[in-house]
């Protein structure tokens, strides 16, 4: 449904991996598991790890050209 709104709108829809977004610290780099729902990083960073993976594949984007790629 989204894919079809998009490609009306003329963009492009990529799909991310979730897998193993939410164990890496968007602020140090560090791999860490979390634990229960809570992420909380050595480096003292801490949020839900869904939240987590939303931030590191909003972060895998780069831009080319003229549009931002996964």
């Amino acid at each position: 449904m989204y894919r079809n709104k998009a490609k009306l709108a003329g963009i492009e829809v990529e799909y991310v991996d979730p897998a193993y977004t939410s164990q890496i610290c968007p602020i140090c780099g560090r791999i860490q598991h979390a634990k229960d729902r809570n992420y909380i990083c050595r480096c003292g960073y801490h949020t839900h790890r869904d939240l987590l993976g939303a931030i590191n594949i909003s972060h895998s984007t780069e831009y080319i050209g003229n549009r931002y790629t996964a």
